[in-house]
């Protein structure tokens, strides 16, 4: 299914954000209104990788799907990052450090991606001779 990213995307932030402030507010859940702005930003980061590969680009000109991923994932991480801040202080290095580690292991996969699809290209023909 082609949608528009921008709108489409816009409206899974702000429903997410109107659920989780409307929660907040309304006392249906123990989170104060920062908390749930911070939750806003991870469920939306993890949309938007999950997004990147669920929903096919709209044009030629989109951005590609590991752009998107890329960014959603550092939404995620953020979101994460500033929950983890406003409601366990003391847990924040710990958990700075989880994240770089899972980003350590993700440049890994996806290098050794990159070198595999390398690897299955051709080669150009050899012409014999050198251009020393």
């Amino acid at each position: 299914m082609k949608v528009p990213w921008t709108p489409f995307n816009l409206g899974v932030f702000l429903v997410v954000f109107g659920g989780l402030m409307f929660a907040s507010l309304a006392r249906i859940s123990n989170y104060d209104p920062i908390q749930s702005f911070t939750l806003t930003i991870m469920i939306f980061g993890v949309w938007l990788a999950l997004a990147a590969f669920i929903l096919t680009p709209p044009d030629k000109y989109a951005p590609h799907r590991t752009l998107v991923f890329g960014w959603g994932a550092m939404l995620a991480a953020l979101g994460v990052l500033l929950f983890v801040g406003v409601t366990q202080g003391p847990a924040l290095p710990i958990v700075f450090t989880i994240l770089i580690i899972i980003a350590g292991i993700g440049a890994l996969g996806y290098s050794l991606i990159r070198a595999g699809e390398n690897d299955r290209r051709p080669k150009p023909p050899s012409t014999g001779t050198s251009n020393l």
